[in-house]
């Protein structure tokens, strides 16, 4: 076909133009779409889902807009402001209230009325209630065991399913469980961070413990 020269239905080629101009379109509608989805996910990328949602930083005037920026602008400019260490597992605290509120968990003391079981906080202890009524959010279908929170009905599922996603770096064993794994982590790195009650004795985990207990402190323990 020579330039500038005007085809019309019906004459020879004109399909085969036609066909041509419309895959043509089609590819560059799809290129369009393409740019416009890539370009909306490097803006989900740098920019917060509402960006009304801002966190300040309780030491200095500065203000982030992702919690991970403020999680790594006071881990290296207001390190020294971790005031509260938890001496069983050796989290740090900028803020009393947290702390508090954290060192609970290693000292459960709410006690539930039915039962006597000791709980580590008021909501595990409303959850553990509802336990009692047969009010779960999360049942296996396997077992038939009730559950309130999605994260404690998926460790239960791994029991029956034998997964193990979380791999050791340092050797060949698995866990089905993030914080066995830290536990595991910590005979690599030497870091005995729960200790005796009774003596000076440091354990790399609260089962390191009381075994020490059973074999050196078997009279104090009962």
């Amino acid at each position: 076909m020579k330039p500038g020269v005007e085809m019309k239905p019906g004459s020879e080629g004109f399909e085969e133009l036609a066909h041509m101009r419309t895959n043509s379109q089609v590819k560059a509608n799809q290129d369009d779409s393409l740019r416009l989805k890539l370009e909306s996910a490097k803006m989900k990328d740098t920019h917060p889902p509402d960006s009304r949602l801002t966190f300040p930083c309780p030491q200095c005037d500065k203000i982030f807009t992702w919690k991970r920026s403020l999680n790594h602008h006071i881990k290296t400019h207001h390190e020294d402001s971790f005031r509260f260490c938890c001496d069983v597992c050796g989290m740090k605290f900028i803020d009393k209230s947290y702390f508090e509120v954290h060192s609970e968990t290693h000292n459960p003391h709410r006690k539930c009325e039915k039962c006597g079981q000791l709980c580590k906080s008021k909501l595990e202890l409303k959850l553990h209630t509802k336990s009692h009524l047969g009010e779960f959010s999360y049942k296996c279908d396997v077992c038939g065991k009730g559950f309130h929170t999605e994260p404690k009905y998926l460790l239960h599922y791994r029991t029956h399913t034998g997964e193990k996603p979380f791999q050791c770096t340092e050797c060949e064993r698995r866990f089905s469980r993030k914080d066995k794994l830290n536990e595991h982590f910590r005979r690599h790195t030497g870091q005995r961070i729960v200790k005796c009650d009774f003596c000076e004795y440091l354990g790399y985990d609260s089962s390191d413990v009381i075994h020490h207990k059973e074999r050196k402190h078997r009279d104090k323990s009962k």
